[in-house]
C-alpha cells in the first residue's frame, strides 16, 4: 500500500478485498477490524480513480454496512437517511465527504453502492446531495453513477431528487444519472434546466 508504484498499491487493495470476502463470510470481527485499520491507515495511498473504485465500495462500504447491520439490525440500518446525522449517520463518511482531498470525497460517494445493495437508498442519496455542487469531473461522474444505481431500484426517488436539484446539478452527473431513462424522459428532465450551462 505504501509502494511508489501504482499497480502495487492496486494489488495491495485487491488483497485486502479478497481477505475481506472471507472475513465477512466467517463473520470474523477481528480480521474485519484489522482490514479496516489497514485501509484507513493507508488512505492517502488511495490516490487515483481506479484505486478508489477498487476499494471505496468493496472495502470501506462493505465494512460500514456490515458493522451497522451487526450493531442495529437490518430494519434500523435501512431507516438511516442522512450520513451527517450525529446520532444515526456515519462519521467516517462525513469526514471523507468534507475532506479537501478529491479522492477521499470520491470514496464517500462510491461507498454508496454497498448501501444500495443492502436496500438503503436514501443515505447514499444524502451523500450525492452533499457533492452535487462540486465541479470536479471525478466527483460528478461518481455521483451520477450512484444516482443511476439508485434509479434502478426506485426511479421515482431518483426523479424527485433530480427535480429538487435540477438547477445545481452538472451536465456530467445528469447524463450518467439519466442513462436508464427513455429519450422522452430525458428531454422532460433536461428541459427543466433549459438555459443552465454547467
Amino acid at each position: 500500500m505504501q509502494s511508489n508504484y501504482h499497480q502495487q498499491r492496486l494489488c495491495g487493495l485487491t488483497i485486502l478485498r479478497f481477505k475481506l470476502d472471507k472475513a465477512l463470510k466467517d463473520n470474523d470481527a477481528e480480521t474485519i477490524s484489522l482490514i479496516w485499520n489497514t485501509y484507513m491507515d493507508n488512505l492517502d495511498a488511495v490516490d487515483h480513480w481506479d484505486l478508489v473504485d477498487e476499494s471505496g465500495d468493496s472495502i470501506l462500504g462493505r465494512i460500514l454496512v456490515h458493522n451497522a447491520i451487526e450493531a442495529v439490525g437490518q430494519v434500523a440500518f435501512k431507516a438511516r437517511v442522512d450520513f451527517k446525522d450525529p446520532a444515526n449517520g456515519f462519521p467516517t463518511l462525513a469526514r471523507l465527504a468534507y475532506n479537501d482531498n478529491i479522492w477521499h470525497k470520491r470514496i464517500s460517494i462510491v461507498s454508496g453502492f454497498t448501501f444500495i445493495k443492502n436496500h438503503n437508498l436514501k443515505l447514499p442519496l444524502s451523500v450525492c446531495a452533499h457533492h452535487i455542487d462540486n465541479k470536479h469531473h471525478y466527483i460528478q461522474k461518481a455521483t451520477g453513477w450512484v444516482l443511476r444505481e439508485i434509479g434502478k431500484h426506485d426511479k421515482d426517488l431518483l426523479d424527485q431528487f433530480l427535480k429538487d436539484h435540477i438547477q445545481s446539478i452538472h451536465s456530467i452527473c445528469l447524463s450518467y444519472a439519466l442513462e436508464k431513462h427513455t429519450k422522452e424522459e430525458k428531454v422532460i428532465i433536461r428541459s427543466m434546466r433549459a438555459g443552465k450551462k454547467r
